[in-house]
């Protein structure tokens, strides 16, 4: 971080890994400006599909020597649709954990001019 701020950068961290989600203020204290924290969503996605579905996308995933998670982001669209419960249920979860995430890193604001900025600016 000293060498950083010599240089007036910022350090990045790409994934969160170990430290998820308790060890997360870590980051911010040391001065960290971007925390990729992908892994808790990745677990969550995964764990939405059936298990038939998700033994086949955990197969694919090893044999190309990539995370689960991962590689359903690149299959989800040929995979078929969740359910309405299962699509309910991982937009909650995924909102508490976000949520959680958000709190960890020492948020204070709610967003509102962000989402009311990227509503209107949605490109349709």
């Amino acid at each position: 971080m000293d060498l950083a701020a010599q240089y007036d950068t910022g350090v990045s961290v790409s994934e969160a890994g170990a430290l998820w989600p308790n060890g997360l203020p870590t980051y911010v204290a040391s001065g960290v400006r971007k925390v990729d924290c992908v892994g808790g969503f990745e677990r969550l996605a995964l764990g939405a599909w059936p298990a038939e579905i998700r033994a086949g996308v955990e197969e694919k995933a090893a044999a190309a020597g990539l995370p689960a998670g991962q590689l359903l982001g690149v299959m989800e669209e040929r995979l078929p649709p969740l359910d309405d419960a299962a699509r309910e249920k991982l937009e909650a979860l995924s909102f508490m954990e976000a949520t959680e995430v958000l709190a960890a890193l020492g948020a204070t604001r709610t967003g509102q001019a962000t989402l009311r900025f990227l509503a209107e600016k949605r490109g349709d």
